[in-house]
């Protein structure tokens, strides 16, 4: 009797355990799907650090990545995709596990810096681990956050702000997503303000990019303002901070709630097929890229140093962003202005005493004639 109430017993445990593993299957299938009130938590102090040469796929990865996590529960700080999902978030053009590296490495080198009482900061990681790994013939990816940014991502309960993931995952451009974030930290106050130089660094662009301030208000400013207004349940004004006749030195955000904003629901795997991924329309974050300031240097004959040829190429952007739809097409042109800069050096009817100077007026000039 004794034995066949174990049996009993132990075929009970083996239905619980049954049911227990049905029931995380379903759990599991409800966190691939991105409904209507999947969240993003973020701290304060984390939002407002620059956004360290993250790409657009990075940060669409890391909001995604906090949309799935439990903030009040640091157990779940492990994340785990398909390895396919994984290749069509990032944005890899190839299915080969040398791309896959890239892309991961690229991941675990992203670093957080935070500030402390006495001036100085401490640096580290965002992640600290990642594995790629099959599992009953099906590839995964596995991403581990790093222990010193769990008191950023974990057991917060004040300075911090909240938002639907898709108002991320709708913008197509890495600036774009970042004054989003700025702005919606802000919501409730409805106003900020906030200098030229250190906006630049909250949303990743050089402080030699964009010199006049014409160039950022249509490349930025005005390009998120639009995205925003058609994209986000947020929306904004803006007014310059200049004191008289001197040039800007900081902008004054009005945030509105957007009463247009209409929410879709959708699966992440509909949005992976879906267009939002197909970033076809070239979106200025050419920082992000490796550029190859020396091949430029060499178009124009090694007049300049690379970091002369570096501020000329930022100039350039605007010019040639507006008639380019693809990083191929980007490159192609801006060597080809590069060599019309130089022509149009040489060909001088005057000596030109200072080269840079007179090559940057150029620049300015064919930016005031668009």
């Amino acid at each position: 009797m004794y034995q066949q109430f174990f049996m009993t017993y132990q075929q009970l445990l083996l239905m619980d355990y049954g049911a227990m593993k049905m029931d995380y299957q379903i759990e599991n299938t409800k966190k691939n799907y991105l409904a209507k009130d999947n969240w993003v938590s973020k701290r304060n102090i984390l939002n407002e650090m620059r956004a360290n040469k993250m790409t657009l796929q990075e940060i669409r990865f890391f909001s995604i990545y906090l949309s799935k996590i439990n903030p009040s529960d640091s157990t779940t700080r492990v994340i785990k995709f398909t390895l396919n999902d994984f290749i069509r978030l990032m944005d890899i053009d190839r299915v080969r596990i040398e791309k896959v590296k890239i892309t991961t490495d690229s991941l675990l080198c992203k670093i957080i810096t935070v500030p402390n009482e006495s001036g100085g900061y401490s640096s580290f990681q965002l992640f600290k681990e990642c594995d790629v790994y099959k599992e009953n013939n099906n590839w995964f990816v596995k991403i581990d956050a790093h222990d010193k940014a769990l008191p950023l991502l974990f057991d917060f309960k004040e300075k911090y702000f909240k938002y639907r993931l898709w108002n991320a995952l709708n913008l197509t451009s890495a600036q774009q997503i970042r004054i989003y974030e700025i702005l919606k930290q802000y919501e409730n106050v409805g106003v900020r303000k906030i200098s030229l130089e250190e906006l630049k660094k909250m949303i990743g662009i050089s402080p030699n990019k964009y010199p006049r301030f014409n160039s950022f208000r249509e490349w930025v400013l005005d390009r998120a303002q639009i995205a925003l207004a058609e994209k986000t349940d947020i929306c904004f004004d803006y007014k310059t901070i200049a004191p008289k006749g001197r040039k800007v030195l900081g902008i004054e955000f009005h945030i509105y709630k957007n009463k247009r904003y209409i929410h879709k629901k959708t699966t992440l795997e509909e949005f992976i097929a879906g267009n939002n991924l197909d970033d076809n329309n070239f979106n200025n974050d050419c920082e992000e890229d490796i550029i190859d300031y020396q091949g430029y240097a060499d178009i124009l004959e090694n007049e300049f140093s690379i970091p002369q040829v570096e501020l000329l190429y930022q100039m350039a952007i605007p010019i040639i962003s507006k008639s380019t739809t693809n990083s191929n097409e980007f490159i192609i042109k801006m060597c080809n202005y590069f060599r019309l800069l130089y022509k149009r050096l040489k060909s001088s009817p005057n000596k030109v005493k200072h080269k840079f100077a007179y090559v940057k007026k150029l620049i300015e000039c064919d930016l005031d004639s668009r």
